[in-house]
């Protein structure tokens, strides 16, 4: 088999993992439609994390304690509600603990846990709590030989 043939059907297979085997429910959401916004999410936070030190070199020390409070407390209400509507569509489903059969029904109640408990949009968003800014710090640490992005804020 040439490089190119190889090449070529890696990429079959890549676009048909994408976009025929997707969930069709989920087509038209922002960043499950195509891997490309996902992509670039990631290459600007991997920018930020490498040049963190140049960006933040000049900028001014910032007081933000009262705003990661009120984040942090935001995160917190809004993973409780997403447990409870997980658990309360499980419940109502009758979903168990062994391995569950994938179900493709756009009805209201397969939807709920999905769809932050908003079923009836017809197009919408998943909020999830993704990092706070100390776990962010941690892996930027991490990579970058203990170097705290954190220092630059005034606590």
């Amino acid at each position: 088999m040439l490089f190119t043939e190889w090449i070529q059907e890696v990429y079959t297979s890549y676009l048909t993992a994408i976009y025929e085997m997707a969930d069709p429910r989920t087509a038209e959401w922002l960043l499950v439609k195509s891997p490309l916004y996902p992509s670039l999410i990631l290459l600007c936070y991997v920018y930020f994390c490498v040049n963190s030190r140049t960006l933040t070199a000049r900028m001014p020390a910032y007081k933000l304690r009262p705003v990661l409070i009120l984040y942090n407390l935001f995160m917190v209400i809004l993973s409780s509600y997403m447990v409870v509507e997980f658990f309360l569509t499980a419940y109502l489903l009758n979903y168990t603990l062994t391995c569950q059969s994938m179900e493709y029904d756009s009805s209201a109640l397969p939807m709920r846990p999905i769809s932050s408990g908003e079923p009836t949009r017809s197009s919408t968003w998943s909020c999830t709590p993704t990092m706070d800014l100390v776990q962010l710090d941690h892996i930027c640490s991490s990579i970058y030989g203990g170097r705290s992005i954190l220092q630059y804020c005034n606590w």
